[in-house]
């Protein structure tokens, strides 16, 4: 199930969403999703509004406790993606590594250094590596693949005028190759998408049903019991077509979201 709940000001409202959530009944957990860009903010949000609560306060002879929550958790959707496949037992923990995936973008830049013709020169510059990172996560989030990556380079090389925009895109181009090749080497599954893979889960047991009652999948059943309240995207990014797709499959199973 979908609600989508109407906002009638200009002023962010998060905070008082968080806290009506808070406050209002809800079945299973309360789970909060937000932007990779904002989780940090929505969790110290979320805290905050805990510990106001009176009866979140625990006190002890030694120890004061001034926020405890454990109904519930703020997560993105790319770790949302991760923990479903973890519950199940299929996650391989490759791409949900952001270090391992740094990492192996500096191995490349360093022993391949000379074929590119932008990226070459990040070298000792971990603020671009961190954001070569960021943006094969879009990519990833917005399904645009190698071949795409590739197509978009082929075209863009047709066009002297757009020899920057060309040079960036072939050093994307030899950046994925050189990924896929680590994957082989080290079985990881570095340019995979969790959301992806989740989704290839959530629609096998669309179409068989009856596997949700084996023990394998009892984990999950929690997962879809609970309560998800999605927040913080339109002020700083929309949902990707993927992401609609990952929460359609989860309402299709019977997550209830509110947007």
């Amino acid at each position: 199930m979908i609600r989508i709940c109407e906002v009638h000001s200009l002023h962010c409202q998060t905070e008082r969403i968080i806290r009506a959530c808070l406050k209002s009944r809800h079945d299973g957990q309360l789970i909060f999703i937000a932007p990779e860009s904002s989780k940090a903010s929505v969790e110290r949000i979320v805290t905050s509004k805990v510990s106001e609560d009176e009866h979140s306060a625990l006190t002890s002879s030694d120890i004061r406790i001034t926020s405890s929550w454990v109904d519930g958790d703020v997560v993105s959707f790319i770790r949302l993606a991760v923990r479903i496949r973890d519950t199940c037992g299929v996650s391989d923990g490759g791409s949900s590594d952001k270090i391992v995936l740094r990492n192996a973008i500096y191995r490349i830049l360093v022993s391949h250094h000379n074929e590119f013709k932008t990226f070459g020169k990040f070298l000792g510059k971990f603020e671009y590596v961190d954001a070569i990172t960021d943006l094969l996560g879009d990519f990833r989030r917005y399904g645009i693949s190698q071949d795409g990556i590739s197509a978009a380079y082929e075209s863009a090389f047709d066009d002297p005028s757009a020899s920057v925009y060309a040079d960036k895109l072939h050093d994307l181009k030899l950046l994925t190759m050189y990924m896929n090749e680590i994957d082989l080497e080290f079985n990881l599954k570095l340019m995979s998408d969790p959301i992806s893979e989740a989704s290839k889960l959530l629609k096998s047991l669309i179409d068989s049903p009856e596997l949700l009652d084996s023990r394998r999948y009892r984990s999950l059943k929690a997962l879809i019991g609970s309560t998800y309240a999605v927040i913080g995207f339109g002020n700083i990014r929309l949902l990707t077509p993927q992401e609609i797709s990952f929460v359609h499959l989860l309402s299709e199973l019977g997550c209830c979201f509110n947007f």
